[in-house]
């Protein structure tokens, strides 16, 4: 997903990255910027729950746009071919919304509780409640490098991470959720085992990728080192964790599973126990136990650590 910039004082031109306009083409310097965030059918899914029903039903991803005017401070939604039921699409435009406002100047939102009628074709009009809306812009925020010809590595900038949450016709709660969440925070590790001091470090970087039609999820970890053995700056897989939505994002469980770091089983620091919960576009609290890892390395004698993750989507965030 791209992040684009538009400047009020360019006229409707979106940029690749979020520069501003030169110097040389701002006339009016009261103007203030609009953000422009296209994303993908392919970046995200949807999540419906029906009222009175427990259950989650899972729909293909959407085309949609957000737009955030800082000069009137609203904010624009447009979904494409939203599937809400098994025979109900719509496309949605949610025409400037007055915006909530955040600690954060680089997280854009909205947060409407009242409901409003919304138009949708030329036939259908919904009752629209509890629209919300988040989106961290963080240009910093890296996962990832990528290599060029030349073997000039780059780091690989994640784009917006956004979600966006309504009601339609006091019946279906909808969710588009995107596929790749990714998160920074602090990793902490102690061990009940052995004569270990507690291990702590905010290098860590996590990446949980979910596929809705296995209800499974990936948690890839750039720089994992959650005991002070482990080696410096691998990048390890957890597989095949279940996840399932909640109230407010969705939670992550795994019994047990063995890591993969280099594209091979890691064996020596199998993981047990693993629970998560996501609370979407804030934050992942995570623990898991690594039952039986050798120190050294090469020898027999293995320990027990517990292992927790106090993280948050900004990835500049201390």
């Amino acid at each position: 997903m791209k992040i684009k910039f538009l400047s009020a004082t360019c006229g409707i031109i979106a940029l690749a990255t979020m520069s501003s306009c030169s110097q040389t083409e701002v006339k009016n310097e009261n103007l203030k910027p609009i953000y422009y965030i296209p994303a993908s059918a392919s970046s995200n899914f949807v999540a419906v729950q029906t009222e009175g029903s427990e259950a989650w039903k899972y729909y293909p991803g959407i085309d949609y746009t957000l737009v955030f005017d800082e000069n009137d401070n609203t904010c624009t939604i447009q979904l494409v071919n939203l599937q809400f039921d098994e025979k109900e699409k719509a496309t949605m435009t949610f025409g400037y919304v007055p915006r909530a406002t955040f600690r954060d100047p680089m997280v854009k939102g909205v947060n409407i509780t009242d409901p409003f009628q919304l138009s949708s074709g030329s036939t259908a009009t919904y009752t629209i409640s509890d629209l919300k809306v988040t989106c961290l812009l963080d240009e910093a925020r890296t996962f990832g490098t990528t290599e060029d010809d030349n073997g000039k590595v780059t780091p690989i900038k994640v784009g917006a991470q956004n979600a966006i949450s309504f009601t339609i016709d006091n019946k279906y709660h909808v969710r588009v959720i995107q596929n790749k969440n990714y998160f920074y925070g602090t990793t902490f590790s102690t061990s009940n085992s052995g004569d270990f001091d507690p291990f702590s470090t905010k290098k860590a970087k996590y990446c949980v990728s979910l596929d809705y039609k296995s209800n499974k999820a990936l948690m890839t970890i750039e720089n994992a080192k959650f005991i002070t053995s482990m080696p410096e700056g691998i990048t390890m897989e957890f597989p095949d964790i279940d996840f399932s939505m909640s109230d407010n994002g969705f939670t992550l469980n795994c019994r047990q599973l063995i890591p993969r770091a280099n594209n091979r089983p890691f064996q020596a620091y199998e993981v047990i126990d693993l629970v998560g919960t996501v609370t979407t576009a804030q934050t992942l609290a995570l623990s898991f136990t690594c039952p039986h890892v050798p120190i050294p390395m090469t020898g027999t004698e293995t320990y027990s650590f517990n292992v927790s993750v106090d993280a948050n989507y900004s990835l500049t965030a201390r």
